[in-house]
């Protein structure tokens, strides 16, 4: 039987023997790091499998009318924004995500780490104290921070990386708020207080963001930035989308204190000449952005990226075309 073509466009080489399984079930084309014009290239392809982190790539209209034999697109995510999933939907292509693959996710737990890693550099100052070492410096004074059972800790989202986090900083023994209109009885049943999204930003002093891009997009604004503390910290891993970054940049103009310790951009498919966030933090060290890196341990690719692959062998046994 004459194997589906596969248009793989991120990188999977490194996780474990999932290049290996899809070689052996379909006709694989491997891009690990394509632009636009690359991926066209193979408008053949019946099959994309992808993910959201350190593309150049989106998958819409503009790119995805030229591929008349496209069928199904698998992202190795819970995130769908490199996806126009309404433009899939009225061209009869599939999306298939790990977003509901509860069972698998459980044992995800990197992107809620990385979160709480940010969180303690934040308050501890960590990464312009090291940048100061590499300057020959050797003073702590302007590097002081915070305890965490200090601290008040807001928690914006309360799903699955949301109580993650929120046991880890319990852990550390700091006060945590958590807003989530849909989980408030879960939230009180855990220990926790439940609020509204002004009172966690009235009240906390570092804020994380968990929730999903869709529906929320540009949530973090101005109405609520000014209500904070001067010195609060504002922590997402969720997406870039989910906050207004020109209200943050005018945020960290007017208080330096602020601080945004982020692991994603709007539009990050863009590319980071275009993103005025990133080029705003390379002068300005209290905001630090890394590269998408939440998800990004070893253990969680071979769980993410190997249920996703499943899902799709499922689907491809389920369908005929």
């Amino acid at each position: 039987m004459m194997k589906r073509k596969l248009l793989c466009i991120t990188p999977i080489e490194h996780i474990g023997s999932l290049k290996q399984r899809i070689e052996k079930d379909f006709d694989l084309i491997y891009l690990p790091d394509p632009l636009k014009e690359d991926v066209i290239q193979h408008n053949d392809a019946e099959i994309i499998f992808t993910n959201p982190n350190k593309t150049k790539v989106f998958l819409g209209e503009e790119l995805l009318e030229s591929f008349s034999k496209l069928k199904v697109i698998t992202t190795a995510s819970t995130g769908t924004v490199h996806i126009d999933k309404e433009y899939c939907q009225k061209t009869n292509i599939d999306v298939i995500s790990i977003t509901k693959e509860l069972d698998t996710l459980r044992k995800v737990t990197s992107t809620a780490e990385f979160a709480f890693t940010l969180t303690l550099a934040a308050v501890r100052n960590l990464i312009p104290a090291v940048e100061s070492v590499n300057r020959m410096e050797w003073d702590y004074e302007q590097f002081i921070g915070r305890q965490l059972n200090c601290l008040t800790i807001g928690i914006i989202g309360y799903g699955r990386l949301g109580k993650m986090y929120a046991k880890f900083t319990a852990g550390f023994d700091a006060n945590i708020l958590i807003c989530d209109p849909y989980k408030e009885d879960e939230i009180r049943s855990d220990g926790y207080s439940s609020c509204s999204i002004q009172k966690v930003f009235e009240q906390s002093d570092v804020i994380a963001l968990h929730i999903h891009a869709q529906d929320n997009e540009k949530l973090i604004g101005e109405e609520l930035l000014s209500l904070c503390k001067e010195n609060v910290i504002l922590i997402n891993t969720s997406r870039g989308e989910v906050v207004d970054e020109d209200s943050l940049i005018g945020l960290g103009k007017q208080n330096k204190q602020f601080k945004y310790y982020t692991d994603v951009l709007t539009n990050e498919f863009l590319g980071l000449d275009l993103n005025d966030l990133y080029k705003y933090s390379l002068t300005n060290d209290n905001f630090v952005v890394a590269p998408h890196i939440g998800g990004m341990s070893i253990d969680a690719q071979i769980l993410a990226y190997g249920r996703a692959f499943e899902m799709l062998r499922e689907y491809v046994s389920n369908n005929s075309w």
